[in-house]
């Protein structure tokens, strides 16, 4: 929505004060995802690439 809201903006859009006001009543968003943890071992590796069907190695 902020990004709506900045574009409005940019353009000096009438709607963009109607995008406030909607915003203003939505409950706060979810909580951004924790970065993942690289070091953490893939429980299935995947062992062939994409397009690797009927490949021999």
């Amino acid at each position: 929505m902020e990004l709506l809201v900045e574009a409005l903006d940019t353009h000096r859009s009438p709607y963009a004060d109607v995008v406030r006001a909607v915003r203003s009543t939505l409950p706060a968003g979810p909580r951004p995802m924790p970065a993942p943890d690289d070091s953490a071992p893939v429980p299935f590796p995947i062992l062939t690439a994409p397009g690797d069907e009927g490949v021999r190695r």
